[in-house]
């Protein structure tokens, strides 16, 4: 039987002065839930670039394999619209790496990752 996890993760979003990061997590936000199976959510502190995304899925898979799927779909997301994220070259808005990572599923206490 398959469980239903909502995976909520922290990153802080930064760019050049120019950028629009307010319009690029919304770009962001769209994006990701057009290439997730599931839903996303978000809320986002423009003056302090704190992004905290949180996406259900359902899966058979650990919480360790649903983890990474995640961050999978989340890098996908942000190289597919021109961001950078860590490992990869400088683009104009920069994804950090994840400060805060949590699992839960609708049956079962929360699991770190």
């Amino acid at each position: 039987m398959s469980t239903t996890y909502w995976v909520e993760m922290s990153l802080l979003v930064s760019g050049s002065p120019d950028a629009n990061l307010v319009e690029f997590v919304e770009d962001f936000a769209t994006t990701l839930d057009d290439e997730h199976d599931g839903e996303v959510m978000y809320t986002f502190a423009s003056k302090t670039g704190d992004l905290t995304l949180t996406v259900s899925i359902v899966s058979d898979e650990d919480t360790a394999q649903v983890c990474a799927k995640v961050v999978g779909t989340v890098r996908s997301a942000a190289h597919g619209m021109g961001a950078h994220t860590p490992g990869w070259p400088q683009a104009p808005v920069t994804l950090s790496d994840f400060t805060g990572f949590s699992i839960k599923s609708l049956d079962r206490a929360t699991v770190p990752c």
